[in-house]
């Protein structure tokens, strides 16, 4: 939809624009970035005017694009056609330490490799896994240094790609649902 050649990678961000999702840092990380690429933020929030004005007085019009949300039903296919999502969530609360966003598995549906924060949770599924790698949350070198990682080395990137292509047949609504429905059968099982 952007135009970009199938040869040139792409990084997404895809969910609310704010600053504690680390957004502002992603735009600062991909500045630094010589490699030819392109940056996706697919959403909105209060940092998309903040963005914007960065992009334009940076010079990266032509590399980063605000695309606005898409209908949830829309979001894998949409994401399929970048190589790299990126889950930038900080450091600092309980709930963030050991969560897994939606935007992971959205992320995995769309068959992409994955950068995400050192945490406790998104770190063990991302090695475990295969998928990705990490880098330390609001650290700005950490992160250039995933980038630069994945944007240059094609094969690793590739291999993080096809496990989550593999991987989207595990983690997915379809098979999760199986383990509510068996619970749920037994409550009803119980109550005859």
């Amino acid at each position: 939809a952007l135009g970009v050649p199938e040869a040139v990678p792409i990084l997404v961000h895809s969910g609310a624009l704010v600053a504690d999702r680390g957004v502002l840092q992603i735009f600062e990380a991909f500045a630094q970035i010589t490699t030819q690429a392109h940056l996706v933020f697919l959403g909105s929030g209060p940092e998309a005017e903040t963005l914007l004005f960065q992009i334009n007085e940076s010079g990266l019009s032509g590399r980063v694009h605000l695309l606005p949300p898409v209908n949830p039903d829309e979001v894998s296919n949409t994401l399929a056609g970048a190589d790299i999502g990126l889950c930038t969530i900080p450091r600092g609360f309980l709930s963030y330490e050991y969560c897994l966003p939606n935007k992971l598995f959205e992320y995995l549906q769309a068959g992409l490799a994955l950068i995400v924060s050192d945490l406790p949770e998104m770190s063990r599924f991302v090695r475990e896994k295969k998928v990705g790698v990490t880098y330390f949350p609001g650290n700005l070198a950490s992160l250039i240094q995933a980038m630069r990682l994945l944007l240059e080395d094609v094969g690793l990137r590739n291999r993080f790609s096809r496990q989550s292509q593999e991987l989207r047949q595990e983690v997915c609504w379809e098979q999760e649902s199986r383990g509510y429905l068996s619970i749920y059968q037994s409550f009803d099982q119980g109550a005859e």
